[in-house]
């Protein structure tokens, strides 16, 4: 991601980069929005796997009561 908005020419870092460069306020929130429901989805995600793969483990150790 900060590879994109340092030197490439294409993804959601360089559209998030050249929309600022152009004051485009709604690119850049849609872009950061974007990013945004992303990193929700695969948090929630690692978060089933998390508990998937830890049944073991101790409540208190994940972080739930």
């Amino acid at each position: 991601m900060i590879g994109e908005f340092i030197s490439s020419n294409r993804g959601v870092g360089y559209l998030i980069n050249a929309a600022s460069s152009r004051y485009a306020t709604a690119e850049v929130f849609a872009g950061i929005g974007s990013l945004l429901v992303v990193v929700l989805c695969m948090n929630a995600g690692l978060s089933l796997l998390e508990r998937s793969w830890s049944r073991w483990a101790p409540r208190d150790a994940l972080g739930s009561q």
